[in-house]
């Protein structure tokens, strides 16, 4: 069995200050049973696809506070690589606010937005040994107010593809920063012109 732990390490002095144990989110959550979504590939053999795989954990900036009215500043992302499932966790009570699964696969980089979604990097992981799947990475929207997402950019005409690792940040000025991990690539994209 597993049981990871979130840490939070002063910058300034490199300090443990806080840490959080998985298996206490579960017990204060006891009605939701998002963390026992399993994938696993290889019976045969122990491989990190059997886990959650946790790979962001974002604060909510305080400055977003307006745009996200249902969680307050602090308030952590924590994004599930292997079973396509994000979170917002409360850090001081434990009470997991929001989820939502589905909206990637494979992702990575869950985002705060400020206007009120959540941004994500979809890997398109499974289409790294799933030759029937389009072999493009791109950018999901998930907005928390209507549960709901919709895919904002699609890696098609620059041929971005990263099975894994994959990462980006929207900037202010409507372009997105994004790495190609498995193609060794850094790209940005402007959002006004495609």
């Amino acid at each position: 069995a597993y049981d990871l732990t979130l840490a939070k390490i002063s910058v300034q002095t490199g300090e443990l200050l806080k840490t959080i144990r998985m298996r206490d989110i579960e017990k204060r959550n006891p009605e939701l049973y998002i963390f026992d979504l399993r994938l696993v590939l290889n019976t045969t053999q122990e491989t990190s696809t059997g886990y959650p795989h946790p790979n962001t954990v974002e604060p909510m900036p305080a400055a977003y506070a307006a745009a996200f009215p249902q969680f307050k500043p602090g308030d952590l992302a924590i994004n599930y690589r292997t079973n396509n499932t994000f979170y917002v966790l409360d850090p001081e009570t434990l009470e997991v606010k929001f989820w939502y699964h589905g909206a990637g696969d494979g992702g990575h980089s869950i985002r705060w937005e400020p206007d009120g979604t959540f941004s994500l990097f979809d890997n398109h992981f499974r289409s790294g040994w799933n030759t029937s799947i389009a072999p493009y990475s791109g950018i999901v929207s998930i907005d928390p107010r209507t549960h709901s997402h919709k895919r904002i950019w699609y890696g098609d005409r620059q041929q971005l593809h990263t099975i894994v690792n994959g990462h980006h940040q929207i900037t202010p000025g409507n372009t997105i920063l994004m790495t190609s991990s498995i193609q060794g690539r850094f790209l940005e994209i402007d959002q006004n012109t495609g």
